[in-house]
Parts: structure tokens; C-alpha cells; sequence
């Protein structure tokens, strides 16, 4: 138990002093959940439908290009809970955008002798 209170604490204090960089991997990881997840579902949801996306490699071919704000338009769903899933993932997409490119402004901005290079 001592261990799992030590290592939360050495976690938390590189995630404090590293905010940028775990902002950032917070962002990426929360983006893969959120785009297996929205694949699972939209699968789900879509199942039995007339729609275009089939198979476990449509809904992530199509949950990829929504996350990213592309859109192809060769994959879409047609159930209400599928276009419900589709904005949550348009919603994440943009804000996913936001956090990587405000850490990316961030970086720009530091002065150069503060400035350290991601490892």
C-alpha cells in the first residue's frame, strides 16, 4: 500500500511539473478511448440498420475521420443514436484540436532559454 501512495506521489508531481506535456498526453489518450468507444457504439447502433458502416473497420474508419474533423462522407450513420454519437465525437474532435494546438502556442511562446525539447 506504501508504494501505490509513494508512486501516486511521484506521478503527480511529474504530472504538475510537466502541465504542457501530460496535457497533451492526456488529450491523445483520451482521443483513443473516445474513438474505440464511438466505434463500438456506432457498430451497435448502426446494427441491422440499412446504413454504410458494416463492419469493426467501417466504424473505425468512420470514427477517425469524425474525430479529426475530415468527414468524408463515405461512412455516416443514419440512426438517431449513431448521429448522436457522431456530434459527442465531433465535439471531442474540436476540442482535441484546441488542446494540441494551444500546448503547440504555449511551446512557441516560451522564451528560448526556457525552452526545452520534447524528449
Amino acid at each position: 500500500m506504501l508504494r501505490v501512495i509513494k508512486a501516486s506521489r511521484m506521478l503527480a508531481l511529474a504530472l504538475t511539473s510537466r502541465r504542457r506535456e501530460s496535457a497533451v498526453w492526456a488529450a491523445v489518450l483520451v482521443s483513443i478511448v473516445v474513438v474505440f468507444a464511438a466505434s463500438i457504439a456506432v457498430l451497435e447502433f448502426e446494427r441491422g440498420s440499412e446504413g454504410n458502416i458494416k463492419n469493426a473497420e467501417d466504424a473505425v474508419w468512420w470514427s477517425i475521420t469524425t474525430i479529426t474533423t475530415v468527414g468524408f462522407g463515405d461512412r455516416y450513420p443514419i440512426t438517431t443514436e449513431g448521429r448522436l454519437v457522431a456530434v459527442t465525437l465531433m465535439v471531442v474532435g474540436v476540442g482535441l484540436f484546441g488542446t494540441l494546438s494551444g500546448a503547440a502556442a504555449s511551446w512557441f511562446m516560451q522564451p528560448a532559454g526556457e525552452r526545452v525539447e520534447p524528449s
